[in-house]
């Protein structure tokens, strides 16, 4: 699920595609015309300045597309010093990458799509931080509001706190006993106009029924959820059975 979100969020029209809803009512909240806002979304990826949160990371696979898309991206996992640490070092070398292309494109005289200084400049914020579900939620964000609290002339600081406009988590769904946290940390980091992807295959390490209730929890929890078409992947290896290539994602918002 994690290859999966990361190759969608990488694709500009894949990626207006999944978070329309948020797009759409940025649009509405900022009073674009629609005309111009569609044509400048042809030249700027959707991620470009959008928050990004990461939760149950892992790698961070998703996370670091959304970093060379120009995301500002927090990624989180579990208050473990390693995970942490590898979280971190994953976007300090993705962010080393991404100079080392801005320069080979500058000794090529491409300009990038004339966004890749833009890119770099929100790259630069990403942040690692670990978050438990369910626990206080200020330390996630704190590590997306700080970078800009510091880039910002002292006049120009507010106390007002930013939520993210798009929360991933990519196989979280398996410790059904874990959903009502998982949720709760969501609903509290998002904004109102933002979305959040859960996106996971059955893989059968736990009951398929127990997996799905992630839906009627979301609902309960006061979300307005969406079912996206399913998307056939190859399984991670030979003997696993074609469900398990089955990535299902969710497309949670709050009620407007």
């Amino acid at each position: 699920s994690a290859r999966y979100v990361a190759n969608v969020l990488a694709n500009p029209k894949q990626c207006r595609n999944i978070l329309s809803p948020y797009l759409e009512r940025r649009r509405q909240r900022d009073n674009h015309d629609h005309d111009n806002d569609s044509e400048n979304d042809n030249s700027r990826h959707p991620l470009l300045g959008t928050s990004v949160l990461e939760i149950g990371a892992g790698a961070g696979v998703p996370s670091w597309s959304a970093m060379h898309c120009g995301a500002r991206v927090v990624c989180t996992d579990l208050a473990d010093t390693n995970r942490i640490r590898s979280i971190a070092e994953c976007a300090c070398r993705n962010f080393c990458k991404m100079q080392e292309q801005e320069q080979q494109m500058s000794g090529n005289g491409s300009s990038g799509g004339g966004n890749t200084s833009e890119r770099l400049h929100f790259a630069q914020q990403a942040r690692a931080c670990p978050h438990d579900w369910g626990s206080d939620v200020q330390p996630v964000l704190h590590a997306l509001n700080e970078p800009n609290k510091e880039a910002k002339p002292a006049s120009d600081k507010d106390d007002k706190t930013e939520l993210f406009d798009v929360v991933l988590a990519a196989d979280c769904c398996y410790m059904p006993w874990t959903h009502d946290e998982m949720l709760d940390s969501i609903y509290k980091v998002l904004s109102p106009i933002g979305v959040a992807l859960i996106s996971f295959a059955l893989h059968g390490n736990t009951d398929d029924d127990d997996v799905w209730k992630i839906v009627d929890r979301s609902k309960d929890r006061g979300f307005v959820v969406e079912t996206l078409p399913s998307t056939q992947l190859t399984p991670p290896t030979t003997h696993m059975e074609a469900k398990q290539g089955l990535v299902h994602t969710l497309r949670l918002s709050k009620p407007q």
